[in-house]
């Protein structure tokens, strides 16, 4: 089975001065340009930069691309949000053990205590949170 994938290093050779090139980026590709945090993000962004010294390059996306993309930054927004509230609330307002316990999903690097590792919570897991925070007699609102 043929394959038309190609490795960073490979792809970058392949390129001729001054032409112009047309790419269809995908979700992980782009995550990784703009999220500072991300493990390959040094990496995209050396091999996005090192391409468009290169040539003249059109990105691309397709719907599903733009999705991914979105909803990725939906759910790390969110995190870090309900997190800073954790944080910022913890000692002045009792919060309910499930707000506390998703402060726990912050796991940081024994080796670099400034390394810190946000865990992006799940969809489920925003909304049970979103529930906790609601008035009582209004928890079981839909809508």
């Amino acid at each position: 089975m043929s394959t038309n994938r190609l490795g960073f290093r490979q792809f970058r050779n392949k390129l001729l001065k001054n032409e112009e090139i047309n790419i269809v980026l995908d979700s992980n590709i782009l995550i990784a340009n703009f999220d500072e945090v991300h493990s390959s993000h040094e990496e995209v962004r050396k091999f996005l930069n090192e391409i468009g010294d290169i040539t003249s390059v059109n990105c691309y996306t397709t719907v599903t691309t733009k999705s991914e993309f979105l909803d990725y930054f939906r759910k790390k927004f969110l995190t870090e949000g309900i997190f800073d509230l954790v944080d910022e609330y913890n000692n002045d307002i009792p919060l309910s053990s499930h707000a506390k316990a998703a402060n726990q999903k912050i796991e940081s690097n024994p080796d670099d205590e400034f390394d810190v590792k946000v865990v992006h919570l799940t969809d489920n897991e925003i909304k049970e949170i979103k529930k906790k925070f609601r008035a009582a007699d209004i928890e079981n609102e839909t809508g």
